[in-house]
């Protein structure tokens, strides 16, 4: 039973000491960082290429009980974070979906024993997602591809596929006609997007 409340308290106090160290880093640094993102133990930073071994150095005199390590993109333009591939061009970040070497793309097949809905939540999860992280019309499209591949490999047949797609789209539509109403109510509170 102690396991069981074991993992959602390491995440909560990971978060709470990596928020501590990384106030503690940007305060005490020289200079301000024109990105910085984390999410539980990754972080992802723009930094001159110049001043990565100080920034690096200055983050491992914030605590020496947390080794921090470095990863540097391809030719200073490419790299992954979580499940995104973040690629500069032009001094803009680009994101399209990132795969480790050893994904699989198995998903739960059409023919299994499971239930429908969650074979159905898969489909539309990937496909969301997809929409969500790909930035471009160009990724956009080469990833939907790449899923209907993954999901016919996976035994899905194409009406089961477009079901779930369909009601994404339509629920995508119904909430663009209620925006506006719902924004005004202040119900819905928009992100600015740049």
């Amino acid at each position: 039973m102690e396991q069981l409340w074991a993992q959602p308290v390491s995440v909560v106090v990971a978060e709470i000491v990596m928020q501590n160290i990384e106030e503690r880093a940007l305060a005490t640094y020289k200079r301000t960082l024109p990105l910085l993102l984390h999410y539980v133990d990754d972080t992802f930073t723009a930094i001159h290429k110049h001043e990565i071994d100080d920034f690096h150095k200055h983050l491992k005199r914030q605590n020496a009980d947390i080794q921090f390590t470095k990863e540097i993109g391809e030719n200073g333009k490419i790299i992954p974070f979580l499940d995104c591939l973040v690629t500069r061009d032009n001094n803009e970040l680009r994101t399209t979906i990132y795969r480790k070497l050893t994904h699989t793309d198995r998903l739960l097949d059409q023919s299994s024993y499971n239930p429908t809905s969650h074979k159905a939540t898969t489909i539309w999860t990937l496909t969301r997602h997809t929409q969500l992280v790909c930035d471009s019309p160009d990724s956009l499209t080469d990833e939907i591809k790449y899923l209907d591949n993954v999901f016919n490999n996976n035994n899905y047949n194409q009406h089961f596929i477009e079901t779930p797609n369909q009601m994404l789209r339509t629920l995508m539509q119904h909430l663009s006609l209620l925006q506006p109403c719902l924004t005004s109510k202040g119900l819905l509170k928009l992100s600015q997007e740049s």
